[in-house]
This record gives structure tokens, C-alpha cells and sequence, in this order.
């Protein structure tokens, strides 16, 4: 927490940790009623709060744009967010808000905060604080600090207060000066006239600055370096992210520059043809470092000669550095012949011949009518007219040399004669006088 106190008497509490801001006027105050602005006149009367600084009071809910833009100050933002709807408990539903602060750790702080009026001026009229559970309660809870009402609330499954790291969260903290790096040798610890909840330094530690987050061991007190981080004697950091400048941490406080200590480089096997090691530095590094690094005049490569339509081309194994060459086809360099025109029944494809480059041929398609069989005293035939086609028609024809020979014997003055048999190849035998 953060507070100021103004030569008016004033106080203005800030809890970093939950955003809420506390103004407080001490009770010997005279200038109270004379205060205007966004904060209200302090007069006891909240009628006339949002008056401007000509002294109109604001009434209507739409007119506290006009309200907010007379008491801005000069600045580069607009502002293009409200969050009061101007309703109160008789207007509005209060029951839920009534519902959270009866609760058993807000009812012990009925007698300081009515939840009767905290809900009525603060939750009704303010949409955030409707949509927003834990920050209402926060906001009540603040209220009663101010009391020294002491509110142990948040659980680690409700309204959890998220510590930094190295910070725990602690309530009903009294103490008005947290102890640092800066006063540890004269702290005193002291009690506030108030209390708060607040993200404390885990047991052990002590908050490295007044303005910083960092909670650290009273050893690492010593030193800070150039970007605000604590240091313990015989720590050696490097103060710049580009090149190498080393700081030590003496017992003293006091920082010295030390020249890096880097001893000798282990070997690097280097495992890929054509490399070798080499050393670097990057940025932000004090030491060099091996690494493997390609050198192609060291290289054995045979570059093959190609043949006429290929080209040479340059690859790369990921087991060697040294380029590969192999000669690949070059379309381009083979000649270009126009494909042949197919018939119906067949299709153009394109082959690859011995060298790299393609032709094209007309292939048939395949035969689909079947081949007859012919019996014993058939022979297959094909059609004249079909055979320029891929696929010719077949038919069988008599052969009556294939038929079986006479064995009539005929008589003086007879000759044998052959007779057509419908249905039949072979023809019947008979004596003609």
C-alpha cells in the first residue's frame, strides 16, 4: 500500500494490490466542506456532489458526461467508459448485495459500515461493482481498515488476493514502514493508526526497495545492479545485453568490473564431411563457444559429365556439408514432336525411352468380344474388313480337309461325290453311275 498525506489533511491510501483508493480527512479537518471535484464537497450531503465548477448541480444521470469533462484536466485521452446507472435501494433490487454483507466476516463491521448505506450509494448505482463480487467486497472491506475492523475474508477458492512471487498474502497488516534493503540497519517496526490487506514478503525476507516488487534474502541486500536487481557478494553478472561486461558484488557494496574467466575450450569433434571447428562469440556472451562450421575448399567432389537432355544439379545430404551433384532430366532440352493421331479404339501414351526424354504412342484398348472355338473340322478365320482394327472379328470356317477320309470303295463305272449337309462341316459321301 501507498499513502499520501496533503498539507489539507488528507490522506490518500493506495492498495496496489486490489486497485481501490481510500481518501481520508483527519477529524481536526476545516477544509473538508470546502473540497469540489469528482471526490464530492465532503459536506455530508450527497445531493450536491456532482457540481460543476461554475456551482450547477448535476441531477440527471445523462448529464454526468457534462459532469466528468468539467473537472478534466488537460490529457490525451477521452474518457469512454461509465459505470454508474444512478439507482439506489428504493429503485433498485439490493437484496443480493445484502445477501454478501451478511455474511459472518463483514457482520462484525455492521456497527462502523451499515450495509444499508454501502449498498444503497456504493452497489446500486454502480454497474462494476454489480458484475463484479470481489471487488465490491474489497471496496467494504477497505472501509472497515479505516475503522481497524479487522476482516479476514479471502480463501484460497474465494476472492483469492494473487501475490507476486516471493510474496504471500496477509490481512489486518498494521505495520506503517515495510522493512527494506535501505533501512534494515535501523528499522523499527512500528503500529499504524490503520490497517490493511496487502501482499507481504515471505518469512525470511525483506523487500529489496520501497518502490520494488523483489523480496530477497538479507545476504543478496549487498548490491543492486544498473537494472534494479539485488546482487549477494561474489556474484558476477553481465551488465549488457549486447556485448560482455562483467560486474562482481564485493562485501563492501561497492560493484567492481571483472574480466571473464573463460579457460580453455573443449574439443569439438566435428562428425559431417567438409566441416571444421571453429569459434564464436554472440552477442551478449564473454566466452567464445566451438561450433562446427562448413568449409567447402576442403571438399573431394567429382562433378560428373551429363548427357545431351540432362542437367547438373547441386544437393545436400544432412550427413556431409559438401555438395552432391547428379544429373537429372531436363524436359527442356528434348525435342518437341507432335503426338500421333489415335483411332477410336485406341489411347495416346507417353513413354520414357533410354535417354531422359518421352514419346508418344497410340496403344489398343482392350479386346473385349471373346475368340469362338471351332470343333475339330473347323479352322478360326478372321473377317478381311476388320483387320486394321485392334481388336478383328473372329469366325470359324469348314476345312473338309480336316474331315475324316472315305472309306467307301466304288464299284466299276461309280465315282464318289461329296453332298452338302445342312448343320453339318463335313460333307456325306455318295456313288454317282
Amino acid at each position: 500500500m501507498y499513502i499520501i498525506h496533503t498539507p489539507g489533511g488528507m490522506s490518500i491510501q493506495w492498495y496496489h494490490s486490489t486497485g481501490i483508493i481510500v481518501l481520508q480527512y483527519s477529524t481536526t479537518n476545516t477544509s473538508a466542506s470546502s473540497t469540489r471535484g469528482l471526490c464530492g464537497c465532503c459536506d455530508g450531503n450527497p445531493a450536491d456532489d456532482l457540481k460543476l465548477p461554475n456551482g450547477t448541480v448535476v441531477r440527471d444521470i445523462e448529464d454526468i458526461p457534462l459532469f466528468l469533462h468539467s473537472w478534466m484536466v488537460d490529457t490525451s485521452e477521452e474518457p469512454d467508459y461509465s459505470r454508474r446507472i444512478g439507482n439506489n435501494c428504493t429503485t433498485g433490487n439490493c437484496s443480493k448485495c445484502f445477501h454478501m454483507l451478511n455474511q459472518i466476516p463483514f457482520s462484525q463491521c455492521h456497527h462502523k459500515v451499515s450495509p444499508d448505506q454501502f449498498c444503497d450509494k456504493i452497489w446500486a448505482g454502480d454497474v462494476h461493482y454489480k458484475e463484479n463480487q470481489c471487488d465490491f467486497l474489497a471496496a467494504y472491506v477497505a472501509i472497515c481498515y479505516t475503522h481497524n475492523v479487522c476482516i479476514n475474508w479471502r480463501k484460497r477458492d474465494f476472492c483469492p488476493l494473487k501475490c507476486p512471487p516471493g510474496k504471500v498474502y496477509q490481512p489486518c497488516v498494521n505495520t506503517c514502514k515495510t522493512k527494506t534493503c535501505l533501512n534494515r540497519e535501523y528499522y523499527e517496526e512500528s503500529t499504524c493508526s490503520y490497517i490493511r490487506e496487502e501482499c507481504v514478503c515471505e518469512h525470511g525476507t525483506i523487500l529489496h526497495r520501497a518502490d520494488s516488487a523483489f523480496c530477497v534474502t538479507e545476504d543478496r541486500c549487498v548490491c543492486t545492479d544498473n537494472d534494479g536487481f539485488p546482487r549477494a557478494p561474489g556474484e558476477v553478472w553481465n551488465g549488457s545485453g549486447k556485448s560482455c561486461c562483467l560486474y562482481s558484488c564485493m562485501e563492501n557494496g561497492s560493484v567492481v568490473a571483472v574480466e571473464p574467466d573463460c579457460g580453455d575450450l573443449p574439443i569439438l569433434l566435428c562428425e559431417r564431411e567438409g566441416e571444421y571447428p571453429i569459434n564464436v562469440l554472440e552477442q551478449g556472451a564473454c566466452c567464445p563457444k566451438k561450433i562446427c562450421e562448413c568449409n567447402l575448399t576442403i571438399c573431394d567432389v567429382d562433378v560428373p559429365p551429363c548427357e545431351k537432355g540432362n542437367k547438373l544439379v547441386i544437393g545436400y545430404s544432412p550427413l556431409s556439408c559438401c555438395p552432391e551433384y547428379i544429373c537429372e532430366c531436363d524436359p527442356l532440352a528434348c525435342p518437341i514432336a507432335p503426338p500421333p493421331d489415335c483411332r477410336d479404339d485406341q489411347f495416346l501414351v507417353e513413354v520414357r525411352e533410354e535417354t531422359c526424354c518421352s514419346s508418344f504412342l497410340c496403344v489398343c484398348e482392350s479386346c473385349m468380344d471373346p475368340v469362338p472355338s471351332c470343333s475339330d473340322d473347323q479352322i478360326l478365320a478372321v473377317y478381311l474388313n476388320t483387320t486394321t482394327r485392334c481388336c478383328p472379328l473372329y469366325h470359324c470356317v469348314c476345312d473338309w480337309n480336316l474331315c475324316p477320309e472315305a472309306s467307301v470303295d466304288c464299284a466299276p463305272g461309280s465315282a464318289l461325290v461329296r453332298k452338302s449337309v445342312p448343320g453339318q462341316c463335313c460333307p456325306r459321301l455318295a456313288m454317282w453311275y
